[in-house]
């Protein structure tokens, strides 16, 4: 067999991660004999360092993370050389298995070269899934008030509305409000509280004015708090000595303001605004039709000596929640019955989610209320819906965990 030399070769493996005993075998293999090959190492230093350095305790936990997720030895060393000594590599992964004996072979310049860009691609792609195993923090927030008007001493009312659009594990959050003066900055309300959220939370929250507040304009701001991120969001409204101050002018007629005026037919309906839904006939409203004999009694009807019966709002939605989703048909002429335009969103809501269709957030005329809708079929990786979110903010994050889950498929094909 052809020699060579020893102090090289003995260096060039040594740097390359290769034990002591493994280099001992090879060069055994070569006629060497084992007097020939301590004598070289003993004579240049080799492996000292090896026997006297301590494990890296931080890049044997790294190590001991790869392994667990099912990488190869050979894969961790290659996406580790670029930041740790082949000897510390070597150290942490001795420490963590069995010593196995590796073949130790000499390899050309070339294929050298070919396992180093093997080893960069690896790298590339355990960085990549190390990374995306993380699933991002995204916690959107909006606070909404339920009027702008307030007079002192009466209840100023809110909503909260969390989407957490990462992990579908549970955050504590803390949010702070303060209630301040736009124009001076002097606090009037400050308080906090805690809350957990999973995926999207509606609360609703009072405060009392003092009846000592000063009148003018209003900030009330809400600063949520979770791990080291924080959202904000604010609105703005007026204390006034009456909801009528003519001081502040009054919102435009709209066919959105929840108010029948200009020259509606119904509440934001007829007229110059879309034509009213057309309503099955019943008995309770308020004309004569079907084989009644009086409005709303008689025939199909209660007679007309008992009082007539009103639906509940409320009765209807329990209706619907315990029907699950055994009827559909069923459950959506119950939430037809509800009379009240909040009520009837919040019918519509659990019909989304009880039957998984996201057209029915399609109906639910209150905004907010539909993007909190429109945000579980996100949680169920549903991205279609992304275009109908009319928060912007909510939109954008939307189209970002739409995007990641893209990309995540191209990682899984290629």
């Amino acid at each position: 067999m052809g020699r060579f030399n020893l102090k090289k070769y003995i260096h060039d493996q040594q740097s390359r991660g290769y034990s002591e005993s493994q280099i001992k075998e090879f060069l055994k293999k070569y006629g060497y004999t084992p007097e020939q090959i301590k004598k070289a190492i003993e004579k240049h230093g080799f492996f000292n360092n090896f026997r006297k350095k301590p494990v890296n305790q931080k890049l044997r936990t790294t190590v001991q993370t790869y392994l667990t997720r099912g990488y190869t030895k050979d894969a961790i060393r290659g996406s580790l050389e670029n930041y740790y000594s082949s000897s510390d590599i070597e150290n942490a992964i001795d420490s963590l298995s069995p010593h196995q004996i590796r073949h130790v072979f000499d390899v050309s310049n070339k294929v050298f070269i070919l396992l180093a860009i093997i080893s960069i691609i690896i790298a590339a792609s355990i960085f990549f899934i190390i990374k995306s195993d993380a699933p991002p923090k995204l916690m959107d927030y909006r606070l909404e008030l339920e009027g702008t008007k307030i007079i002192p001493g009466e209840k100023l009312e809110f909503k909260n509305i969390f989407v957490n659009m990462g992990s579908k594990r549970k955050y504590d959050i803390q949010i702070d409000y303060k209630v301040t003066n736009y124009r001076s900055g002097e606090v009037l309300i400050a308080k906090g509280e805690t809350i957990e959220v999973s995926s999207v939370v509606t609360s609703e929250r009072n405060f009392i004015i003092p009846d000592d507040a000063e009148y003018g304009k209003y900030k009330i701001e809400g600063i949520l708090r979770y791990g080291d991120d924080i959202a904000t969001s604010y609105e703005l409204f007026d204390i006034t000595e009456s909801i009528d101050d003519p001081t502040i002018p009054l919102p435009a007629e709209s066919c959105i303001d929840g108010i029948q005026n200009q020259d509606e037919t119904g509440i934001d309906c007829g007229g110059i605004c879309n034509p009213c839904a057309i309503q099955k006939p019943s008995c309770y409203d308020g004309i004569k039709n079907q084989n009644e004999e009086n409005i709303d009694c008689g025939g199909v009807c209660n007679t007309c000596n008992n009082p007539i019966t009103v639906p509940d709002n409320e009765e209807i939605l329990a209706k619907v929640k315990a029907l699950g989703n055994i009827n559909e048909d069923e459950s959506k002429r119950l939430c037809t019955e509800v009379d009240d335009t909040k009520l009837k969103d919040d019918c519509r809501l659990e019909l989304a989610q009880i039957f998984e269709k996201n057209e029915y957030c399609d109906d639910i005329t209150r905004e907010a209320l539909g993007n909190v809708c429109y945000m579980h079929f996100v949680q169920l990786g549903d991205y279609s819906v992304c275009e109908k979110i009319t928060d912007v903010y909510i939109r954008k994050s939307c189209e970002s965990l739409k995007q990641i889950q893209v990309i995540m498929g191209n990682q899984t094909t290629s």
